[in-house]
């Protein structure tokens, strides 16, 4: 199959220099936001995410595919992933959708297809950050063969898709690769038909009646999940409020408690001063008790004593 494609750019990161946007078999453009732009229309929410989609943009069939794992690192250890755009006239819808199923059949063997033909070139290139504007670094140009990919494209597939996913697409819906899976999402205006469509339904159908139901499924399992938590939300709100109640009830009992305590020591320091003081009295009382009693023992002595005149006398 022969695809005269109106426009292919890929974005990539190499061994020096973070992401950049490359156009046809490797000429870098400056501007990369249409090409992110069309990236987050497929879904894609950061440089790791992985998958792949076709919808109508500005009147252009657009194969979207992001996130393949090139298995290299840069100098900072940070893989490098790799995706791509092309562009097809709305006549090729065919060939878009088969590039997709080609893509969902075999993403291992996409990417490391994609991989085997990527060349970092070394060169010099002068910086534009501004505090080093002018310097020559170290970095590489990028070299891509387009025409080998774009056959890898093209080859015919068993094909994911069904003919249910391409009467979507015919209606304007977006096709979606995605964990495994295509399925559709409301994206883009109607296209044209063309001879192309038809080989396509003629492919082998997915037993996958049960995608169209897929989002009311997640929605009523989205619904009961938020009644759940809801009201797990609530009996954790209940207990919560029980057991912030019982810790203040504690917590002012244990204020009681320690104001009780701190009564307690009070009283037992004052009860102890008391009992110093006694003791200082006692000690007291006791001195004058041997004081006195001293006093009075000298006072008897003095008196059992005889006086010095009536021994005179006895001897004449």
């Amino acid at each position: 199959m022969t695809v005269e494609s109106t426009g292919f750019r890929f974005y990539t990161r190499t061994r020096s220099e973070d992401y950049r946007v490359f156009a046809d078999e490797g000429r870098e453009l400056r501007n990369k936001n249409d090409f992110l732009r069309l990236r987050k229309i497929a879904g894609c929410r950061n440089d790791d995410d992985e998958g792949a989609a076709v919808f109508v943009d500005r009147e252009m069939i657009q194969l979207v595919a992001f996130g393949f794992l090139r298995g290299e690192l840069d100098r900072a250890n940070r893989d490098k992933r790799f995706s791509f755009c092309r562009v097809y006239p709305k006549s090729q819808a065919g060939a878009a959708l088969n590039a997709l199923a080609r893509i969902a059949e075999d993403w291992d063997g996409t990417t490391e297809f994609a991989d085997s033909l990527i060349e970092e070139v070394p060169v010099m290139r002068k910086t534009e950050f501004e505090d080093f504007k002018g310097r020559e670094k170290h970095s590489e140009d990028v070299r891509f063969d387009r025409v080998r990919f774009f056959q890898w494209l093209d080859k015919l597939t068993g094909s994911p898709v069904t003919q249910a996913d391409i009467s979507a697409f015919r209606a304007g819906k977006m096709l979606r690769y995605y964990g495994g899976e295509i399925f559709t999402e409301t994206a883009g205006t109607e296209i044209e038909d063309d001879d192309e469509m038809p080989g396509l339904s003629s492919l082998p159908l997915r037993e996958k009646n049960k995608l169209g139901k897929l989002p009311v499924i997640l929605a009523l399992m989205l619904a009961v999940l938020c009644a759940v938590l809801a009201g797990w939300g609530w009996k954790q709100s209940h207990e919560s409020l029980k057991l912030s109640q019982k810790l203040q009830e504690l917590s002012q009992k244990l204020q009681t408690e320690q104001q009780n305590v701190s009564k307690l020591e009070s009283e037992l320091a004052s009860r102890g001063n008391e009992i110093s003081d006694l003791k200082k009295i006692l000690a007291d009382k006791d001195e004058e008790i041997k004081s006195l009693t001293q006093k009075l023992n000298q006072e008897r002595n003095r008196k059992n004593q005889p006086s010095a005149s009536g021994r005179g006398n006895g001897s004449k």
